[in-house]
């Protein structure tokens, strides 16, 4: 969410890299258009790893004026809040660690959206959200969002989670350059 404002409904978000090797899976959307001129640009990747974890990195410029980044994600999950930057979630047994890897400088809330705003919306029950809210400078170019799911709940400290700029010079499962 962008300065309490829905994605444009009528927006596309294109495929602009992809690549699924031994060592990582990805996709990477331009999601610019989605925001209807509310920024100078906006991408989203989402990548696998082989060790199971999945990596969610936005990269976002602003134009001449501040914007308000919610990025959050919708689960039924029991959320535990570790810290200000991770947070476990738990559900029918399984256990998944989330980790804001960038920025440093957020703190994880729970948003709740189990009852919505309108009266002629469709309540959610046990439906949640958990994310943060980060202020972004004018003319801030390439601010990176990073955010790891691991499964089993281990904490991301000392994995390595590269910048989406640098997924496509990810090594293959051979080791040679892709």
């Amino acid at each position: 969410m962008l300065d309490e404002q829905p994605q444009v409904i009528e927006g596309a978000a294109a495929i602009v890299d992809s690549e699924s090797n031994g060592m990582l899976s990805y996709s990477i959307i331009d999601s610019s258009e989605l925001y209807g001129g509310q920024l100078k640009s906006a991408h989203r990747g989402v990548a696998l790893h082989p060790n199971g974890a999945v990596q969610i990195e936005d990269q976002i410029e602003t134009l001449q004026k501040q914007a308000e980044v919610r990025w959050a994600m919708v689960t039924y999950a029991k959320v535990t809040i570790e810290s200000a930057r991770r947070a476990t979630l738990r559900q029918d047994g399984e256990v998944l660690s989330l980790e804001v890897v960038a920025p440093v400088d957020v703190q994880l809330e729970i948003f709740e959206i189990a009852q919505p705003p309108n009266d002629y919306d469709t309540p959610n029950p046990g439906a949640k959200m958990i994310g943060f809210t980060l202020s972004l400078k004018p003319s801030a170019k390439e601010t990176h969002i990073r955010v790891v799911l691991i499964p089993g709940g281990p904490d991301a400290a000392g994995q390595n989670f590269p910048a989406m700029t640098d997924w496509n010079s990810s090594p293959t499962s051979d080791d040679s350059p892709l």
